[in-house]
């Protein structure tokens, strides 16, 4: 495993923000053996005139007031103040000038020299050689320039940029590799891990199911994370007015409107969970069930939470993303609503002891420590 490194490493989500993601997993195991200034999202797009947009800016302006904190053994979590015009190249220059000031003021009161520069963001190309940096990574999750509201030419260029830079580039997906390894042929496909033993937890008879999950009658037809425009939520609409006794039950932050979805008595939404509580939920959920909306965003992901799922011994249906062809023997996958059913009716009808095992070992191997391990091998081979 890697270690003895300073790193630089800029996140594409908040320390603390409620989610457990492929950034915080990573960090965390690199800080293991290794000091790192975590640096909180700078943003990809310029917010809305919308609550949560102004809360979430009033939460950057005080963390950015309390300064530099660490947060666990060798992390230290810092958010800078950036101005949110990301389409302008005005606001480009202003922007940079004040992240190289603010990281160079933190690396020295830190007395980090020569650190790896390890980012998520592709808008934090003009921030590389600002600091004598060992190393550059650029870890591609998404295909950032397909998300709603970015200025899409703008970041699908900084992406070019930053890609031809780097040492080395990871993708989490295939579809990712591909289209990122033509520049630079020090791309590697490094897809997801999973915290095993936290979900795992579901399989113990001892886990006391959630309060307010409880009296929501079965089968439990479940789905966390963000409920976003990429989730079908229609689609669940649909088949919960012609499926009454099948509950459908959302946990996550909601990004879209659903008033017209509240009315209907089969599905909850429950609201974001703590990390901590997924494996109750899991235990609860008779099939779990991933019902992402075909797009180009989409077609490039490879979704932490099937491993989750499939950690917790849950079965799995889900629509057919590219990354999930070689799970095909694991999940039940769907191309429309009549499938849709007919794959939760399949799903329900087989989940006994060894279905679970099935899934339990082909998941297994997937690790998060296992992922850093790969990954710790290709950097220090370069």
């Amino acid at each position: 495993m890697l270690s003895g490194e300073n790193i630089l490493y800029f996140s594409a989500d908040d320390w603390g923000c409620g989610l457990s993601t492929s950034q915080t997993h990573i960090a965390r195991i690199l800080a293991r053996n290794n000091r790192i200034l975590y640096v909180n999202s700078i943003g990809l797009r310029k917010p809305e005139i919308k609550k949560s947009d102004f809360s979430k800016m009033i939460n950057k302006f005080n963390k950015f007031s309390k300064g530099i904190k660490k947060v666990e053994n060798n992390i230290w979590v810092f958010t800078p103040l950036v101005l949110p015009f990301y389409n302008k190249e005005w606001c480009t220059r202003i922007n940079t000038q004040l992240l190289i000031n603010l990281i160079r003021y933190q690396l020295k009161k830190l007395k980090m020299k020569n650190p790896i520069f390890w980012s998520f963001l592709p808008n934090t190309v003009r921030l590389i050689g600002k600091f004598n940096e060992s190393r550059v990574i650029y870890y591609c999750v998404d295909e950032y320039s397909a998300f709603d509201g970015v200025p899409t030419q703008a970041i699908q260029q900084q992406e070019r940029e930053f890609i031809q830079k780097s040492d080395l580039v990871f993708t989490t997906s295939r579809e990712l590799y591909e289209r990122k390894k033509p520049g630079n042929p020090n791309t590697y496909y490094c897809p997801h891990g999973v915290d095993f033993a936290h979900f795992n937890k579901a399989l113990k008879n001892n886990l006391m199911t959630p309060p307010d999950i409880q009296s929501i009658p079965h089968p439990i037809i479940g789905f966390y994370g963000l409920v976003e425009s990429w989730i079908d939520v229609e689609l669940i609409a649909q088949v919960a007015r012609e499926r009454t006794d099948w509950s459908f039950v959302f946990l996550g932050d909601i990004r879209i409107d659903i008033s017209q979805y509240q009315s209907l008595p089969n599905i909850h939404f429950l609201g974001r969970k703590r990390y901590e509580d997924l494996p109750a939920y899991n235990k609860v959920f008779d099939v779990a069930m991933m019902p992402f909306i075909k797009s180009e965003l989409t077609r490039n992901v490879n979704p932490i939470k099937l491993r989750e799922y499939l950690a917790a011994g849950t079965p799995v249906v889900a629509s057919p993303l590219p990354e999930l062809g070689s799970f095909r023997d694991v999940i039940y996958l769907y191309e429309n609503k009549s499938e849709f059913i007919t794959m939760i009716e399949l799903a329900l009808k087989n989940n006994g002891p060894i279905p679970v095992e099935e899934r339990l070992k082909f998941i297994a191997k997937d690790s998060w420590e296992q992922r850093l391990e790969d990954i710790s091998k290709i950097i220090m081979q370069r």
